[in-house]
């Protein structure tokens, strides 16, 4: 036998172990330390800007031509856009297992060639890939201490871009520092028209000077087969007051442009702001290199930080939105799991030994588990994330319950009158068997995640072949090192008084375990019935808990987006931002806007209007968020009842990977005309109606709204001699002016733009003038009409083409999208269709029900092999329902709901608990076919056997997540729902191994099977 080997070889064994110990530290140190697996998402994410342009012209002339030219790439599942005024979004998602690298070239492709249909002048549309690496570690928030005036907001903007992000970059650990919130200067040109009347020219043709005149300009020109960029700038200007010296002719006379303009720098027009606490700031954010360990990206920043400060002492340099913090507690869970599962472990193991060596079994077997366990992760290339970790706090359990079951066999050997030699090779052989069948359960159980669909299938591999692992190396290390030190410890003990003091302690438990056993065989029908109302009941419970992704959790932070249903300018809303930020007073420690379209490079959702916000909140506590939540609220309230405000909590890296809808139904109308949009009318109607039929649900204002519209009057144009287009860019000049150079200085390109003194548009039509063909002032009004019109702020759009959203969020999804049904059949022109979070909860519902059929079928699978019998599994998974139905009454009971994790959580439990039913029926089994008992008998000697067994490793799983049930911090509320399916399941499943699987099997044995056990037997 090996294990007699093994124990007259301990120090052979103790310096073998002791060699993949040192392997196993080396491999903590070099492994990847990351949020999540590094994981290739199968989506590409299109962004295209065109401006001033409406939403129904957006998605006319850009997103419908991306939609179509995208939809047709090779292995794609679905293509989504969302289109708003000037700007559009197209997600392109692909099957699972696309190669993304070609899939992104193709994109690209598809991209360029689509450029020649698109309006002309319009920037080429961005092919964004999303990444799990692309997730930032965490932001980096810069201000100044003091208020800044203009010309210090660029010097500002100037510092961070050209010193900061590249220190940043020069980071081995960082791939790219992502700035958002910096300012341009544009240099303005405004003609004085006393100036212009006088030399008898217009506006236009002193535009037109100055194009021909160009202060910087760029051509392309030819040398053999290349072709060159090549750049004119005139010697020297790189000053404002250069330009005002800029020459120029005008009727054979030599002018300096300070003779005819006014020339000054100003702040770009921008679509986009960031505020630091209401002040002027800018927001960085980190990104890593792909293999790089998180702790050393949070230390090189944080060292470098700390030398910015002492360098810069005016400016404040804050870390926020740590993204890693998830990765932290994951870490702590996982060493909260191994301290206080440690230290249960050793108190139920004292408490039913009475014996302090084998306590001290469970501290070696531990760290001894899980350093193997990181040598083999980092030999299958595996990183430590938030996946993997848990897949490592989940086989912790398992490691404490095979260490248990070993030393309770071979105690039990050593109680029977064997030799310590004897009891240590017979206890470790007798339970090699079950043991493996236990392990291979539970890998079973795990093995399905890898074919969860798409992302979730990725993320969960890593998780489960971390519990696979696990599984393996305590399996290794129960019958190969604990027999040995079982006997180091115990060889010069006297038996005498082992003995004694176990069967003192087992002699109380067996007696109340008789006193069970005796009355359930006494009542059987009792028994069954108990069994099916318990097997009811959690069939109604599941019906009632609510579903949702992830378990809501409390947190001091909080993410506002405002979309204040206006088409304001950027100033504006940074005006009702501060009023935001007024009315919490002190409650907060951070309060960071992002104001309108941020600069990033890499794309983080779905790009702002100017008249949108999103506002990260950091208070001391969760009372003081949410009391400056309520202050918030009121405002809004009040002052902006017409804004559409959404309040969540920061999405975790794993919640940016699964995203979802802020709206748990999406009622999209169409026309039933492909290439026309549903009638406003129709829709306001329709959205008037669910209003009134469901009070209770909060539906969203619709995306529609106003916006100027002139029209022009062809007939007195033509009779003036006007050009239409000469008229539209004296009027966009007058609003925004016009590029007609570049300023060259040693960091940038600075605009120079021509542009009227601001004004107004009713003004500018009511009061400009513009010269006809005979060189009269005609006056703008008499050539224009203004008028309003109503048009869509936001489209969205699907491969059948575009489509009216109506955001709602509500308890009963199911109603309100029967009653849509219902009001469909007075919209003849328009159809229906329906999405949402609500539908994504159910997927994952569906998808995890079908994982857990497949779990039970390689279930049942494995246990056949190992039993010899078709029957006798069944009669083992029989424990899966009722153990489900007392997890699913914790869950009720502590107000919890159906998601991630408490899914995760049944199929763990499932995995864990069958194996005690595994063990008691192994047992029951060879009694009955070698040592010749009677069914009876066998099935009582059975449960004494394994009652210590089962009752240790119940009481020890349960004991070691039960700190989860109280802790505040974010990995103990996400691994709550976890903690209460194992903790219900496993309280009932201890019972149910204990008394209601033998019943089942003296059912089925005692009427039909007993004859063939006896036979096999013989």
């Amino acid at each position: 036998m090996y294990v007699s080997y093994l124990i007259k070889k301990p120090v052979a064994v103790f310096m073998t172990f002791a060699a993949l110990l040192v392997l196993g530290f080396l491999a903590v140190c070099k492994v990847t330390v990351s949020p999540l697996p590094a994981v290739k998402m199968p989506e590409l994410v299109v962004t295209a800007f065109r401006s001033n342009v409406s939403t129904t012209e957006m998605e006319t002339t850009v997103t419908k031509l991306l939609r179509e030219q995208l939809g047709m790439l090779q292995q794609v599942d679905a293509v989504t856009s969302e289109t708003r005024d000037g700007m559009a979004t197209i997600k392109v998602r692909f099957q699972f297992g696309v190669n993304m690298e070609y899939a992104y070239l193709e994109a690209n492709e598809k991209v360029d060639h689509l450029m020649n249909g698109l309006p002309k002048g319009m920037d080429r549309p961005k092919v964004n890939k999303v990444n799990t690496s692309d997730l930032p570690v965490f932001y980096i928030n810069i201000s100044s201490r003091s208020p800044l005036r203009v010309q210090e907001e660029w010097e500002l903007s100037d510092f961070v871009r050209q010193v900061v992000k590249r220190r940043l970059e020069q980071l081995p650990e960082v791939s790219l520092a992502d700035v958002t919130g910096y300012r341009e200067p544009v240099i303005i040109v405004t003609p004085r028209p006393s100036a212009l009347a006088t030399l008898g020219i217009s506006t236009t043709q002193f535009q037109q000077i100055l194009e021909k005149n160009k202060i910087a300009g760029t051509t392309t020109v030819g040398d053999g087969v290349y072709q060159y960029q090549v750049r004119f700038s005139e010697p020297g200007i790189t000053t404002v007051e250069q330009i005002l010296n800029h020459t120029f002719m005008v009727q054979e006379r030599l002018l300096r442009l300070r003779d005819v303009a006014d020339v000054a720098m100003k702040p770009q027009t921008s679509s986009g702001v960031f505020l630091v606490n209401r002040q002027y700031g800018l927001n960085v954010a980190i990104l890593r290199q792909g293999n790089a360990r998180i702790g050393a990206v949070k230390e090189q920043v944080a060292s470098l930080l700390d030398k910015l400060r002492k360098e810069y002492p005016n400016l404040s340099f804050e870390e926020v939105r740590d993204q890693a913090v998830m990765l932290d507690y994951s870490i702590a869970n996982l060493w909260q799991d191994l301290l206080i599962g440690g230290a249960l472990a050793m108190a139920v193991l004292f408490l039913f030994f009475r014996n302090y060596r084998i306590p001290l079994l469970i501290c070696i077997s531990i760290p001894v588990s899980l350093l193997l366990s990181m040598l083999l992760l980092y030999l299958c290339g595996l990183s430590i994330n938030i996946v993997s970790l848990a897949g490592l706090a989940l086989g912790i359990g398992l490691i404490i319950d095979n260490t248990v079951i070993v030393i309770d066999n071979i105690s039990y050997y050593f109680q029977q009158q064997y030799s310590l030699e004897e009891a240590c090779n017979k206890g470790t052989m007798d339970i090699i068997r079950p043991l493996l069948s236990s392990g291979l359960t539970t890998s079973s159980v795990f093995f399905p995640l890898i074919f969860v669909s798409g992302i979730a299938g990725a993320l969960f591999y890593e998780q489960a072949l971390a519990v696979i692992i696990a599984a393996s190396v305590s399996f290794l290390v129960a019958v190969t090192l604990m027999p040995v030190l079982y006997y180091w410890l115990h060889h010069s003990t006297s038996k005498k008084n082992v003995i004694t003091l176990e069967k003192e302690r087992s002699s109380i438990l067996e007696r109340i375990y008789e006193r069970g056993f005796k009355w359930v065989f006494k009542n059987k029908v009792v028994t069954l019935i108990l069994v099916l109302l318990l097997l009811c009941g959690g069939k109604f419970i599941f019906r009632q808990l609510p579903a949702e992704q992830l378990p809501a959790t409390e947190s001091s932070e909080m993410m506002i987006h405002v979309n204040w249903g206006d088409k304001i300018q950027i100033a504006e809303n940074v005006r009702r931002t501060n009023i935001l930020r007024e009315a919490t007073g002190k409650l907060l420690e951070v309060f960071n806007a992002e104001i309108g379209t941020q600069q990033y490079l890499i794309s983080r959702g779905q790009p702002q209007l100017p008249g949108e916000t999103n506002i990260y909140l950091k208070a001391t506590s969760p009372a003081t968020l949410l009391k400056a939540k309520e202050s918030i609220k009121r405002i809004m309230i009040t002052a902006y009842p017409s804004a559409e405000v959404t309040y969540t909590q920061p999405e975790t890296p794993l919640e940016q990977t699964f995203t979802k809808s802020r709206y748990n139904l999406i009622v999209h109308l169409k026309s039933i005309h492909p290439s026309v949009l549903p009638a406003i009318s129709e829709v306001q109607r329709m959205h008037q109606s669910l209003m009134t039929a469901f009070p209770e649900a909060d539906i969203a204002a619709l995306p529609v709204g106003h916006a100027y519209k002139i029209m022009i009057n062809q007939e007195r144009l033509v009779r003036y001699g006007i050009n239409p287009k000469e008229l539209r860019d004296k009027v966009l000049m007058m609003l925004n002016g016009t590029e007609v150079g570049l300023l060259d200085n040693s960091s940038n390109a600075i605009p120079v733009v021509l542009a009227a003194r601001r004004q107004h548009l009713e003004d500018i039509i009511a009061q400009e003038k513009i010269p006809s063909a005979n060189g009269n002032a005609v006056p703008v009004k008499e050539l224009v009409r203004l008028g309003s019109d109503e048009g869509y702020q936001t489209l969205f759009g699907d491969r059948s083409g575009a489509n009216v959203p109506i955001n709602i969020n509500t308890k009963q999804p199911d109603r309100i999208m029967k009653a849509v049904d219902e009001l469909m059949k007075a919209y003849p022109e328009l159809t229906v269709s329906y999405s949402g979070s609500c539908f994504s909860n159910q997927d994952m519902i569906s998808e995890m029900m079908v994982i857990a059929i497949i779990t039970v079928g390689l279930l049942y699978f494995i246990l056949a092999a190992q039993f010899e019998s078709l029957i006798q599994p069944l009669i083992v998974l029989l424990e899966l329902p009722v153990s489900a139905s007392g997890a699913l009454l914790m869950l009720y009971l502590a107000g919890s709901s159906i998601n991630l994790m408490s899914l995760i959580g049944l199929i763990i439990m499932s995995g864990i608990i069958i194996n005690d039913s595994i063990m008691k029926l192994d047992t029951i089994n060879k009694l009955i076919k070698e040592e010749g008992y009677a069914l009876t008998t066998a099935i009582h000697l059975a449960g004494k056997r394994r009652l210590r067994a089962i009752l240790m490793t119940s009481l020890i799983t349960t004991f070691s997540i039960l700190p989860f049930l109280f802790g505040s911090n974010m990995g103990a509320v996400l691994q709550r729902p976890l903690s209460l399916v194992i903790i219900g399941g496993m309280t009932l499943g201890a019972l149910v191994s204990l008394y209601f699987i033998p019943l089942v099997y003296y059912t089925y044995y005692s009427r039909f099977k007993m004859k063939r056990i006896v036979d096999q037997s013989k």
